[in-house]
């Protein structure tokens, strides 16, 4: 069933969470094949100095004017050491697993610099969601925790209220020097964190763990296209099991348009990358020497993946339901940030153009039950 039919659906039988509390978003729901008209052509910062175009301009509290961009290609050479490359024999979960135990020392080193556009641009916009859905004595589950990075941005957040007022985080992860290093982080001194409300866990994402209905939120950054569609479509269940209803997922992936920007060799592309350009490529980050895997797939792609149905068991009962998207976001620098990170400027922004490379896609997912049927 698509997106659309089952909003469709859910309206003609009443299906509402304001039978369980008002849902934290709008009413009106999204499609992600909307986010191609919300591309606007220029650098137009909002009146708190960040960009962040919306689908409902009221989403943000305010937001900018769009426009449809025409699918014109800019020369852009990609910088030294940021290369991608397609795999014809995509990595085994174990190989994938050993390859960032050995990019451990990279990685961490990477996430530490003024080249994560995570920390640099992205937070910002993945943080207002966060407060809207609300993190306060929430439990959360994060996928692909790595060193902890959520951990330290929610404790380093001083911008958003009771973001390190959350109950409990479950960290978890397929690498153990990722962990390892995260623990160590985390044992240091410089800290307020309560060490007893994070957890860290070497798993598989989909992996039980973690008891139905346990935690209100799950969020993944840069993680789901990291694993093939399999992985992927249990890491959505296992989600799916142990978030309460109404719970909710937040999600940061590569966009579809920064696949365009590498499969197109350098140019800068205004449109997604096409049905046969989708697989396995290996990508690097500047500094690094091995680089990691990512799963490059459009904007259908990514909808079928995330709104289909899903079921858990509890008992004898089989708990059906799906996910609903809520809100989608398109992540970009800004003009000021432009400025202030030039390294990071010369792969997302070219300042003779104003044009700008799509970097990530946000995206919030809301659990309804739909159905609870007896197994006999």
């Amino acid at each position: 069933m698509s997106f659309f039919s089952r909003r469709k659906e859910n309206k003609q039988r009443g299906a509402s969470s304001d039978q369980h509390g008002k849902s934290p978003f709008d009413s009106d729901r999204f499609s992600l094949r909307d986010l191609r008209h919300f591309i606007p052509t220029d650098i137009k910062d909002t009146d708190d100095g960040m960009f962040a175009q919306t689908f409902a301009h009221t989403e943000m509290g305010g937001g900018t004017s769009s426009k449809v961009v025409s699918e014109s290609e800019v020369d852009l050479p990609i910088p030294p050491g940021d290369l991608s490359k397609k795999l014809n024999n995509p990595p085994s979960l174990n190989d994938r697993r050993k390859l960032w135990d050995e990019t451990e020392e990279e990685y961490t080193k990477h996430k530490d610099s003024e080249m994560d556009p995570v920390k640099i641009f992205e937070w910002a916009i993945f943080a207002k969601f966060l407060q809207r859905i609300g993190i306060k004595n929430k439990t959360i589950l994060d996928l692909g925790t790595g060193t902890g990075l959520l951990m330290r941005l929610l404790n380093e957040d001083k911008d958003h209220e009771g973001f390190n007022e959350f109950a409990r985080i479950y960290g978890v992860d397929i690498s153990n020097q990722l962990l390892q290093k995260g623990f160590e982080y985390f044992g240091s001194q410089h800290l307020d964190l309560d060490r007893e409300r994070i957890v860290f866990i070497q798993a598989l994402l989909s992996e039980q763990i973690l008891a139905n209905g346990s935690c209100d939120i799950v969020t993944a950054l840069n993680v789901l296209d990291g694993v093939p569609d399999d992985e992927l479509n249990l890491a959505m269940t296992n989600s799916f099991r142990v978030l309460k209803d109404h719970g909710h997922m937040a999600i940061l992936v590569r966009h579809p348009k920064r696949h365009g920007f590498y499969v197109s060799q350098g140019k800068l592309r205004n449109k997604e990358i096409a049905k046969g350009e989708e697989g396995a490529y290996k990508e690097r980050w500047p500094g690094a020497s091995k680089g990691v895997v990512a799963y490059y797939r459009t904007l259908e792609t990514w909808e079928e993946l995330l709104s289909k149905n899903f079921f858990s068991m509890e008992g004898e009962k089989a708990i059906i339901g799906h996910f609903e998207i809520v809100a989608v976001e398109r992540t970009a620098l800004t003009r000021e940030e432009a400025r202030r990170y030039p390294e990071l400027a010369k792969r997302y922004f070219d300042p003779n153009t104003g044009e700008r490379r799509s970097a990530g896609m946000i995206v919030i997912l809301e659990k309804h039950i739909d159905n609870i049927a007896d197994i006999k």
